[in-house]
C-alpha cells in the first residue's frame, strides 16, 4: 500500500523510470501484475500463519514432554 500511494511523486522524480514504465500504455499490463502480486502474498501470509500455528501447537507438545520428564 505505501508504494502505491507514492508512486507518483517517485515518478516525478525519475523521469527515465516513468517513460520507461510508458503507464498509459501499459495500464492493463500494470494492473494484472499488480493483482498478481497482491493474490500472492495473500497466499503466502495465510500459509506462514498455519506454519506459525502448527510450529506453535508442536512447541507446547515439546513442552508438555519436557515438563512430565522433569516431574519423574
Amino acid at each position: 500500500m505505501l508504494g502505491s500511494t507514492t508512486l507518483p511523486k517517485r515518478l516525478a522524480n525519475q523521469p527515465k523510470m516513468k517513460e520507461f514504465l510508458n503507464i498509459d500504455e501499459n495500464l492493463k499490463e500494470l494492473i494484472l501484475v499488480y493483482e498478481g502480486i497482491h493474490r500472492w502474498k495473500s497466499i503466502s501470509q495465510l500459509e506462514t500463519i498455519d506454519r506459525l500455528e502448527d510450529m506453535q501447537k508442536k512447541i507446547e507438545t515439546i513442552k508438555e514432554l519436557i515438563n512430565n520428564e522433569l516431574k519423574k
